[in-house]
Protein backbone atom coordinates (compact mmCIF):
# COMPACT_ATOMS: atom_id res chain seq x y z
CA UNK A 1 0.00 0.00 0.00
CA UNK A 2 1.83 3.06 -1.25
CA UNK A 3 1.84 6.20 1.52
CA UNK A 4 -0.04 8.95 0.60
CA UNK A 5 1.29 12.32 1.80
CA UNK A 6 -0.40 14.39 4.90
CA UNK A 7 -0.50 17.46 2.68
CA UNK A 8 0.78 19.20 -0.86
CA UNK A 9 1.75 22.58 -0.47
CA UNK A 10 2.34 24.49 -3.46
CA UNK A 11 4.83 27.34 -4.09
CA UNK A 12 6.74 29.67 -5.97
CA UNK A 13 10.69 28.93 -5.84
CA UNK A 14 11.43 33.21 -5.48
CA UNK A 15 8.42 32.52 -2.17
CA UNK A 16 9.48 29.45 -0.07
CA UNK A 17 8.65 30.61 3.44
CA UNK A 18 5.72 28.73 3.36
CA UNK A 19 7.58 25.37 2.82
CA UNK A 20 10.66 26.24 4.94
CA UNK A 21 7.86 26.55 8.15
CA UNK A 22 7.03 23.31 7.51
CA UNK A 23 10.59 21.84 6.79
CA UNK A 24 11.76 23.49 10.38
CA UNK A 25 8.35 21.76 11.67
CA UNK A 26 9.41 18.35 10.77
CA UNK A 27 12.85 19.16 11.62
CA UNK A 28 12.13 20.16 15.19
CA UNK A 29 9.67 16.71 15.26
CA UNK A 30 12.20 14.60 13.66
CA UNK A 31 9.11 13.41 12.30
CA UNK A 32 8.15 13.18 8.50
CA UNK A 33 9.85 14.05 5.00
CA UNK A 34 8.92 16.08 1.97
CA UNK A 35 9.02 15.20 -1.67
CA UNK A 36 9.62 18.10 -4.28
CA UNK A 37 9.12 18.16 -7.48
CA UNK A 38 8.37 21.19 -10.15
CA UNK A 39 4.89 21.42 -11.19
CA UNK A 40 5.66 20.14 -14.98
CA UNK A 41 2.38 19.35 -17.10
CA UNK A 42 2.52 16.00 -18.01
CA UNK A 43 2.66 17.18 -22.07
CA UNK A 44 5.95 19.01 -21.74
CA UNK A 45 7.62 15.78 -20.36
CA UNK A 46 10.27 15.07 -22.96
CA UNK A 47 9.71 11.93 -24.93
CA UNK A 48 12.76 9.92 -23.39
CA UNK A 49 12.42 6.83 -25.27
CA UNK A 50 10.93 3.06 -25.06
CA UNK A 51 10.54 1.78 -21.51
CA UNK A 52 13.93 -0.69 -22.67
CA UNK A 53 16.01 2.08 -24.06
CA UNK A 54 15.55 3.80 -20.41
CA UNK A 55 16.87 0.99 -18.82
CA UNK A 56 20.23 0.93 -20.80
CA UNK A 57 20.61 5.07 -20.60
CA UNK A 58 22.59 5.85 -17.39
CA UNK A 59 19.93 9.12 -16.52
CA UNK A 60 17.44 9.41 -14.02
CA UNK A 61 14.15 10.63 -14.62
CA UNK A 62 13.23 13.45 -17.28
CA UNK A 63 11.55 15.61 -13.97
CA UNK A 64 13.72 16.05 -10.98
CA UNK A 65 12.29 14.48 -7.95
CA UNK A 66 14.13 16.06 -4.93
CA UNK A 67 13.26 14.54 -1.23
CA UNK A 68 14.51 15.64 2.60
CA UNK A 69 14.21 14.03 5.40
CA UNK A 70 15.11 15.38 8.63
CA UNK A 71 17.05 12.96 10.98
CA UNK A 72 15.38 10.89 12.96
CA UNK A 73 15.81 10.95 16.76
CA UNK A 74 17.90 8.00 17.95
CA UNK A 75 19.58 7.40 21.33
CA UNK A 76 22.02 9.63 21.94
CA UNK A 77 20.95 12.57 19.17
CA UNK A 78 19.48 12.64 16.11
CA UNK A 79 20.88 11.15 12.55
CA UNK A 80 22.22 13.66 10.09
CA UNK A 81 19.45 15.01 7.85
CA UNK A 82 19.54 13.88 4.08
CA UNK A 83 18.88 15.52 0.90
CA UNK A 84 18.36 13.72 -1.82
CA UNK A 85 17.40 14.68 -5.92
CA UNK A 86 16.81 12.01 -9.31
CA UNK A 87 17.77 13.85 -11.82
CA UNK A 88 18.17 13.47 -15.71
CA UNK A 89 21.91 14.99 -15.94
CA UNK A 90 23.40 11.85 -15.89
CA UNK A 91 27.34 11.08 -14.36
CA UNK A 92 29.13 13.26 -12.16
CA UNK A 93 26.70 15.68 -11.11
CA UNK A 94 28.56 16.99 -8.27
CA UNK A 95 31.08 17.93 -10.91
CA UNK A 96 28.69 19.68 -13.05
CA UNK A 97 27.21 21.37 -10.32
CA UNK A 98 30.64 22.49 -8.98
CA UNK A 99 31.72 23.69 -12.06
CA UNK A 100 28.30 25.71 -12.42
CA UNK A 101 28.95 27.09 -8.91
CA UNK A 102 26.11 25.22 -7.28
CA UNK A 103 28.75 24.12 -4.89
CA UNK A 104 28.17 21.06 -1.51
CA UNK A 105 28.62 23.19 1.22
CA UNK A 106 31.46 22.00 3.53
CA UNK A 107 29.52 20.65 6.60
CA UNK A 108 27.52 18.11 3.83
CA UNK A 109 28.71 15.13 2.79
CA UNK A 110 28.34 13.40 -0.52
CA UNK A 111 26.74 9.85 -0.10
CA UNK A 112 25.78 8.87 -3.46
CA UNK A 113 26.45 10.41 -6.96
CA UNK A 114 24.98 7.92 -9.29
CA UNK A 115 23.35 8.84 -12.60
CA UNK A 116 20.00 6.89 -12.00
CA UNK A 117 19.48 6.92 -7.93
CA UNK A 118 20.96 10.46 -8.18
CA UNK A 119 22.44 12.81 -5.48
CA UNK A 120 22.09 11.82 -1.53
CA UNK A 121 23.52 13.97 0.58
CA UNK A 122 23.81 14.08 4.48
CA UNK A 123 23.23 17.27 6.42
CA UNK A 124 24.82 18.22 9.47
CA UNK A 125 21.55 18.51 12.40
CA UNK A 126 20.75 22.02 12.61
CA UNK A 127 20.99 22.99 8.69
CA UNK A 128 19.24 25.45 7.96
CA UNK A 129 16.13 24.26 5.89
CA UNK A 130 15.75 27.02 3.67
CA UNK A 131 19.86 26.82 2.30
CA UNK A 132 18.92 22.94 1.46
CA UNK A 133 15.77 23.72 0.03
CA UNK A 134 17.85 26.65 -2.21
CA UNK A 135 20.71 24.07 -2.68
CA UNK A 136 18.62 21.34 -4.01
CA UNK A 137 16.25 24.16 -6.06
CA UNK A 138 19.05 25.34 -7.97
CA UNK A 139 20.86 21.80 -8.73
CA UNK A 140 17.52 20.34 -9.70
CA UNK A 141 17.57 23.14 -12.76
CA UNK A 142 21.13 23.08 -13.62
CA UNK A 143 20.90 19.33 -14.09
CA UNK A 144 17.98 19.27 -16.07
CA UNK A 145 17.89 20.25 -19.76
CA UNK A 146 14.56 20.93 -19.85
CA UNK A 147 13.11 25.06 -18.57
CA UNK A 148 11.44 23.90 -15.39
CA UNK A 149 8.74 26.13 -14.13
CA UNK A 150 8.78 28.48 -10.92
CA UNK A 151 5.91 26.65 -9.13
CA UNK A 152 7.04 23.72 -7.61
CA UNK A 153 5.25 20.64 -5.25
CA UNK A 154 6.06 19.60 -1.71
CA UNK A 155 4.36 16.59 -0.82
CA UNK A 156 4.31 16.32 2.67
CA UNK A 157 4.60 13.37 5.09
CA UNK A 158 4.31 13.72 8.46
CA UNK A 159 4.56 10.67 11.28
CA UNK A 160 3.31 10.68 14.32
Amino acid sequence: MAVQPTSVVEFRTERTDEVVAIMAELAAAHAGWMNLQPDVDVDDVPDTGSPFGRLLTAAGPPVPLGSWVPGSWRRGGADPTSLGLQHPGGRRAVWRLRDAGIVVPETWRVLNDHPRRGLVLSLPDGTDPGSALDWMVRAAIELTEMDLPPVWRAAVYRRA
